[in-house]
């Protein structure tokens, strides 16, 4: 797919001076030989090129088979299921892929990967806002950010129904109860404007 999108993307081929598409796999045995850790230096020159002043950072993971085999076939033989997990942050804003961390185990949560790509980005580029979902949820990860880093976190609470006196951490009180603050600003909202 990335092959026949080349053939639309004239800018891109112009940057990389690229005097023909290369052929699909040739892509594949590229991904095949190259390590993680280059690959995601290649990644992480992408943001230095763009001269970006302050980052507005999103972090998300998810994993992928890596086997052919169908779930069917995998539980019919007993089959250990094998997965690669891809982490990765991108700037929101400019919409570029910073930096990435591939794991072949994933059975830990998504927290443990939160302290590597967010430090190896604001070696980069310092950071203003950091966002996330409710797998990052840690007191750890928002001291990172907030005092470590002197950015801004954004992650939701994993459990919204514990009361925000029970909530363990400055940091994730506070967030909780911004998350409270901001339904009620919803309702308000569509109240004034139904007629």
């Amino acid at each position: 797919m990335f092959s026949e999108w080349l053939v639309e993307a004239y800018y891109l081929r112009t940057f990389l001076q690229l005097s023909h598409i290369p052929h699909f796999t040739t892509l594949q045995k590229f991904t095949e030989r190259i390590s993680g850790t280059l690959l995601g230096k290649i990644i992480s020159s992408f943001i230095i090129l763009t001269k970006i002043g302050q980052l507005f950072v999103g972090i998300d993971s998810s994993g992928f088979k890596a086997t052919h085999a169908s779930q069917y076939y995998t539980e019919r033989v007993k089959l250990r299921r094998k997965y690669i997990k891809l982490s990765l942050a991108a700037d929101v804003l400019q919409q570029i892929i910073c930096t990435i961390k591939i794991r072949r185990a994933p059975t830990r949560h998504d927290s443990i990967d939160f302290r590597p790509l967010i430090t190896k980005i604001s070696e980069l580029v310092p950071l203003s806002v950091v966002t996330a979902d409710k797998g990052y949820d840690s007191e750890d990860n928002h001291v990172l950010v907030r005092d470590v880093l002197d950015a801004f976190s954004v992650i939701p609470a994993r459990y919204v129904h514990v009361p925000i006196r029970r909530t363990c951490g400055r940091y994730r009180k506070q967030t909780n109860e911004a998350w409270l603050f901001i339904p009620n600003c919803c309702m308000v909202n569509e109240i004034r404007m139904k007629p």
